[in-house]
């Protein structure tokens, strides 16, 4: 199952969101995809790591994290794979990917994370 909330992200929707993937899979496998969160200010790098922490909380068994976000904290708990751009996530995201996989897309929109969602399904 893939969900393309590609369009927008701030803290509390990428936390939400990830809890509603883990939620929705049902103790399935969880894979989440996560750009950049634009706009965030002097804060952005505290703001990424703090949901790097929350997919690591939440026990998001994949996480790629495309671009430069910061994202990899989740490595400690998490399968962690980062991706330099959406291209490489576009040639990383098949070797990963696993039949049942609930899936997540999530960044903002200048992230171009929503470009991924023929490749996620």
């Amino acid at each position: 199952m893939l969900v393309n909330d590609a369009y927008n992200a701030n803290p509390a929707s990428m936390e939400s969101a990830l809890a509603a993937l883990v939620e929705r899979a049902g103790g399935a496998r969880t894979v989440a995809v996560l750009g950049h969160m634009a706009e965030l200010g002097p804060d952005a790098p505290r703001w990424h790591a703090e949901v790097g922490e929350a997919c690591a909380r939440l026990g998001i068994g994949v996480v790629i994290g495309v671009g430069e976000p910061g994202y990899a904290t989740a490595a400690t708990a998490c399968e962690w794979h980062a991706a330099a751009d959406v291209a490489a996530a576009a040639e990383l995201l098949p070797r990963v990917l696993q039949p049942g996989d609930f899936v997540l897309l999530k960044g903002s929109r200048s992230a171009g994370i929503e470009r991924l969602a023929e490749v996620a399904q």
